[in-house]
């Protein structure tokens, strides 16, 4: 018993080291070292739609303020067309722009008990960034990512949104987005970048309307080989509206970066318990010795 409380104060206290030592890290920003455990950045392939001066809109309210700027604008220009329509336009416009695909995912800098719990290997996204504002820390996103900064700018401005999915076994899945006004749902790709011109010649139509319109869909997704636009886009399938996206990711997420903070607490104390343990055996063992080798000492 004592050697197993010996050991195991040892490993409390590692523990308690570690745990506290990447935590500090994590909140003074990671270091050079810790930054290359972090997941590769993917490259821009130069064939989207991309502005690396829209990476100053790093969190919802910027890209909300930079949003109205435009629409603003907008409002004394000859093209413009009221309510709110042109907003959402305005929002797809920003949101192709400011991100290139890519899958953003927080690092073992930004978090180093998710990263461990979840390692890329295992083929989750739980580490992917769900929240608005920490997707928009990055250049990059997939596209459940880049729609789900826009659906969230949308509802902030009282749209109702809800998210569009396809799922082919051939392809796999896709991720997009309707919204709401002028008495019609709307779709937006902001991912996959089909034409706009073909899409607001239609009055930017539903999924529904361009599956049914199999000539208009694969004149807005040109660029895409029509063998995979015919596999993929009939397969779809609508979220609830305005629902929150991501719950089990956001759970995991919030979860292990307060115990990526507050971990170290919890081996500190097991660390007192065992040392404290290990302490009292201790004293009791030396008091049993001692009354032992004084009954055998012999008088004279």
């Amino acid at each position: 018993m004592k050697r197993l409380l010996y050991v195991t104060r040892i490993v409390t206290f590692l523990l308690f080291f570690v745990t506290s030592f990447f935590a500090i890290l994590e909140l003074t920003g990671p270091s050079g070292l810790i930054q290359k455990l972090n997941h590769p950045k993917p490259a821009f392939s130069r064939q989207e739609d991309f502005d690396p001066t829209l990476q100053r809109l790093n969190n919802i309210e910027k890209l909300q303020i930079y949003c109205d700027s435009i629409y603003e604008e907008r409002q004394h220009s000859p093209n413009y067309s009221q309510g709110e329509r042109e907003y959402a336009q305005i929002a797809a416009e920003v949101g192709r722009e400011r991100f290139y695909h890519g899958l953003s995912s927080f690092g073992f800098g930004d978090n180093y008990l998710g990263y461990l719990a979840n390692p890329s290997y295992i083929g989750y996204y739980l580490n992917a960034p769900v929240g608005s504002n920490d997707i928009l820390k990055f250049s990059y996103g997939i596209c459940s990512q880049q729609a789900t900064v826009l659906m969230d700018l949308l509802k902030i401005k009282g749209y109702q949104v809800r998210k569009v999915g396809f799922y082919s076994n051939a392809i796999s899945g896709h991720f997009c987005y309707e919204a709401f006004y002028d008495g019609n749902w709307h779709f937006y790709d902001p991912d996959l970048e089909p034409d706009m011109t073909v899409l607001n010649a239609y009055n930017r139509p539903d999924i529904k309307y361009l599956v049914e319109h199999r000539d208009v869909l694969k004149r807005a997704y040109n660029k895409m080989d029509p063998v995979k636009v015919d596999a993929l886009f009939p397969t779809y399938f609508y979220g609830k509206v305005n629902e929150p996206l991501a719950a089990n990711a956001t759970i995991f997420q919030v979860t292990t970066k307060i115990l990526s903070y507050s971990i170290w607490i919890f081996f500190l104390l097991a660390f007192f318990w065992v040392n404290r343990k290990y302490v009292r055996i201790s004293k009791h063992q030396y008091v049993r010795n001692r009354r032992i080798s004084l009954s055998t000492l012999q008088p004279g």
